[in-house]
């Protein structure tokens, strides 16, 4: 396992890791029973990438371990991993800060000198040293400048979150960051179209998440439980209005108004044909539960239907979160 990982998720993975291996299966073996890839299995746990709660918890379920103990495990190393991206982006802002700062005091030491002025602590010309009452005035200047740097920089900062529209914030409201070959392993692990699949329900839960359409692509999207709803999957905060032509495996297809009678939330997988006027995609249907179809909505300006691509979703090939 990568040597920078926190401590908490450490832990977990060592416990799947061993009970893996006390039952016997592996990575082909669990990607059989479960729908995952056998990629996934290995990338979850050696570190890799983050591994989902559920996939934790199918573990317990195949390899006869601890659901509750492995449950708590994994929140406390996702609150350990999260805590760690925060803190890593606050050396980011921190590190910006001090940059920022170095630049001020650069800047007003060549204004003074433009301007003519002899600098507290300037070198004279007997002995290259200074006269100890000015070794003094370069103290108290150097005091005066970094202050102001300081003051400055953190000025610049609270400038900058304000502008990005008020306090520094949290994590993301999503909880990982997934490739888009990812997305589509965890959809299978609700069995689609198949006599395992889960049943439709607006009230039940599976691993956590709603047994809806908005609760099955908030699963394979790694958001937080019990999944956001159909307007909120909409929303700004977890994806953003893209067109049909840009649609790829793993983006979204939804219908966000009227209520939760109507809204549905659908997950892209292909084209069924080179109009673009059929395509494949997973759903929790109505009266069925988890599958995989053909439909054939229209997605132009006039439809109640839109494409809309997931914030934590990338290409494989690309940079994770900027």
């Amino acid at each position: 396992m990568p040597d920078e990982l926190p401590h908490a998720v450490r832990t977990l993975l060592g416990e799947l890791r061993l009970l893996k291996d006390r039952s016997g299966y592996d990575l082909r073996a669990l990607a059989s029973k479960t729908h995952a890839s056998r990629s996934s299995w290995g990338r979850w746990l050696s570190g890799e990438t983050w591994i989902p709660r559920e996939a934790v918890a199918n573990m317990a379920s195949l390899c006869a371990g601890d659901a509750d103990h492995l449950n708590a495990l994994w929140q406390r190393a996702e609150d350990e991993r999260r805590a760690r991206q925060f803190a890593d982006a606050a050396v980011v802002n921190g590190a910006s800060s001090q940059v920022n700062g170095e630049a001020a005091t650069d800047g007003a030491t060549r204004t003074m000198r433009t301007a003519g002025a002899t600098l507290p602590g300037d070198l004279t010309a007997s002995g290259g040293q200074p006269p100890a009452k000015s070794r003094r005035s370069l103290m108290i200047f150097t005091g005066i400048v970094v202050g102001c740097a300081i003051i400055g920089g953190a000025a610049g900062l609270g400038i900058g979150l304000s502008l990005r529209g008020g306090p520094a914030q949290g994590p993301r409201p999503y909880t990982q960051w997934l490739a888009r070959p990812e997305v589509l392993s965890r959809l299978q692990m609700w069995h689609p179209h198949s006599d395992q699949r889960v049943p439709y329900s607006q009230s039940r839960s599976f691993q956590g998440y709603r047994t809806d359409g908005s609760g099955y692509a908030s699963m394979a999207l790694g958001l937080p439980t019990p999944g956001p709803n159909s307007p909120d999957l909409a929303s700004g905060q977890y994806s953003h209005r893209i067109t049909p032509a840009e649609l790829l495996s793993g983006d979204l297809i939804i219908n966000p108004t009227g209520d939760a009678g109507t809204r549905q939330v659908m997950i892209f997988d292909k084209w069924l044909d080179g109009d673009r006027k059929k395509y494949w995609v997973y759903q929790q249907r109505r009266g069925y539960g988890t599958d995989h179809l053909a439909v054939s909505f229209p997605l132009d300006g006039s439809s109640q239907y839109h494409a809309y691509r997931p914030l934590n979703i990338h290409d494989v090939g690309t940079p994770g979160p900027p």
